[in-house]
């Protein structure tokens, strides 16, 4: 008849089978299940053609097959039916891991999140990129997290659709890999990115996620054309970077940073945040980094500093800040209030700019105003690295490109960074 063979124990060493797994004689296929919390290797050429149920710790393969056309034998078996070729990931509160260490495969079949309010894993620790093809399903009820894993940086791609059990799905983006979200998800979970690089290669990939939180990983837009998506975004534990390898990508929903200072980096092309940021009264500082560019369109309410360390920050017609406390510019970033005819740069605190002494125009900081730009009255600090030691006046801290600089009394301070003292002058 037909046989389960069960693979358990709390050992988290080398545990390997690396015999063949075969179906008993005749009809009868031989199922395989993993429990409990240890660790199992799958090496061998297994050809048994029931299911495959990970209830909780860790199984690792080499190869997955597939239903439709498949192979004599993997690591997992050779499944002839969807049904058997169904990889039954999670049980009830307990975590539960599969470890792909192939050289890249593409594959039919179904990941069902069975746990109910565990965490399921899969991760790509091979040497080749990992496609799943199917849509997930999710019949173990409750609240759950899916996370992808690994530290491979090929494609890895869920082209299927991720989907909710009774209660949200939550995913999240671990591990130093690389995954893809191609399908047109409808898990309304939050979406993490705490490390690595996660690539959206559609708006329906983002899913219904009522949060996209935002940690030290980075995401792309792999779409092929400028993507929109209306996700919240919040900034929390972090600083995130956006790839901006060919096309734009616009966040129309809410946005928040919590926690100390948090950094956009913006590596290159344009990320658009169509809403403003907010910190929840929590005096939080920004910082733009990165060549690219980063456009604020709406109206910003954090209250702490704000920092262009490279690239350009835009601030649309309908945008403005809060009571910033202090604005500094460094050298080669680029402040763009230029759609805003008359712009006052808000709060007390001291706007810095600094130049660095190599291209004029390229490594000062710069301001590109609409008909004004008002410091008000301020503290100014200019740090510039003059070359020689008469002074300087072509490679300045501060570059107003565009528009009339305003000032009201400021109390300036200039830091020579050359590490010469400057001659006497007036």
């Amino acid at each position: 008849g037909a046989k389960t063979l069960l693979l358990t124990g709390v050992n988290t060493s080398s545990n390997e089978i690396s015999g063949i797994i075969s179906d008993n004689s005749g009809a009868n296929p031989t199922s395989l299940t993993k429990n409990l919390q240890g660790v199992w290797k799958l090496s061998g050429a297994n050809t048994y053609s029931g299911k495959t149920i990970i209830t909780r710790g860790t199984l690792s393969v080499s190869s997955l097959n597939k239903v439709a056309g498949g192979q004599p034998s993997s690591s997992l078996g050779a499944p002839t039916t969807v049904a058997n070729g169904t990889i039954n990931l999670g049980g009830s509160t307990t975590a539960s891991a599969l470890i792909y260490t192939g050289a890249g495969e593409t594959t039919d079949r179904v990941i069902n999140l069975t746990s109910t309010t565990g965490g399921d894993t899969i991760q790509n620790d091979g040497t080749g990129p990992l496609v799943l093809t199917s849509d997930f399903t999710a019949t173990g009820a409750g609240a759950k997290t899916l996370t992808l894993s690994g530290s491979n940086t090929n494609d890895n791609r869920i082209n299927g659709k991720i989907v909710n059990s009774t209660l949200a799905t939550a995913v999240t983006k671990a591990g130093a890999g690389t995954w893809t979200l191609a399908g047109a998800n409808t898990f309304t979970g939050n979406l993490s990115l705490s490390a690595g690089r996660l690539n959206i290669a559609s708006a329906a990939a983002m899913g219904l996620a009522t949060n996209v939180i935002s940690g030290n990983g980075s995401f792309d837009n792999v779409s092929g054309a400028d993507l929109t998506v209306t996700n919240a975004l919040t900034l929390s534990g972090g600083s995130p970077t956006y790839i901006g390898s060919s096309n734009n990508m616009t966040y129309t929903g809410p946005v928040t940073i919590s926690g100390a200072t948090r950094t956009i980096t913006v590596s290159s092309n344009t990320l658009t945040l169509n809403s403003g940021i907010d910190d929840a009264a929590g005096n939080r500082a920004f910082t733009k980094a990165g060549a690219g560019t980063l456009r604020l369109l709406g109206a910003n309410t954090y209250t702490g500093n704000t920092t262009v360390s490279a690239g350009k920050l835009i601030v649309g017609a309908s945008g403005s800040f809060g009571t910033t406390n202090g604005f500094t510019i460094s050298a080669s970033g680029t402040l763009d209030v230029s759609a805003i005819p008359s712009f006052t740069v808000p709060g007390i605190g001291t706007f810095t700019a600094t130049g660095s002494n190599t291209v004029e125009g390229v490594s000062a900081a710069i301001i590109k105003g609409g008909t004004t730009v008002d410091l008000g009255t301020r503290p100014i600090s200019l740090t510039f690295k003059p070359t020689a030691f008469t002074g300087d006046t072509g490679h300045p801290s501060l570059i107003v490109s565009q528009g009339t600089l305003s000032l009201g009394g400021n109390a300036f301070t200039v830091n020579n960074a050359s590490g010469t003292a400057l001659d006497a002058g007036t």
